[in-house]
């Protein structure tokens, strides 16, 4: 249920974000930025990835858009909840399992942090640009699960989903 009055049961974040263009321009551009440009990440590893932070943060709103949309670009949802249950045994490369740990604990423990995350990334053969591009991705997606709750925006119906404007979440 939406907490403000100018939302309402059906509200999704273009419109949140459409309504203060001087408070969410800069959001929507480094969203862009984020999933959509370039990276050493593929489009669908970043929406699994977007999922992934959602689902730890427990935004059902962002968590089931990006499922979708990395469902759309080649990845089973299936992959999402084995990564939330144990990114051990998850079904993805073991390249990007280092990756997923370090996002992880970044969500749920990021005081916490020490080099050898760092390093486990590096040695998956990863390099500086990509840490970087998983760490922005991981605080943006932080701070908009923020926002889509301190809103009280709801997940969408699925067949909903995919007519939702993404250019911000």
């Amino acid at each position: 249920m939406a907490f403000l009055s100018f939302l309402d049961d059906s509200s999704d974040i273009a419109r949140l974000f459409a309504r203060d263009q001087v408070r969410y321009g800069a959001v929507r551009e480094l969203w862009r930025n984020i999933m959509r440009g370039p990276s050493r990440f593929t489009e669908a590893e970043r929406e699994l990835m977007a999922a992934f932070v959602s689902r730890l943060n427990h935004c059902q709103f962002c968590a089931q858009g990006h499922a979708v949309r990395a469902a759309e670009r080649g990845f089973d949802i299936a992959v999402l909840e084995g990564l939330v249950a144990d990114i051990d045994t998850a079904v993805i490369s073991d390249r990007l399992k280092p990756v997923f740990r370090f996002i992880k604990k970044l969500t749920v423990e990021p005081a916490r942090m020490v080099e050898a995350e760092v390093q486990a990334v590096y040695d998956a053969g990863w390099d500086e640009t990509a840490l970087v591009d998983a760490i922005v991705l991981c605080a943006y997606f932080n701070m908009v699960n923020r926002i889509v709750d301190g809103h009280g925006l709801e997940a969408a119906p699925p067949e909903r989903l995919r007519e939702i404007e993404t250019d911000a979440c």
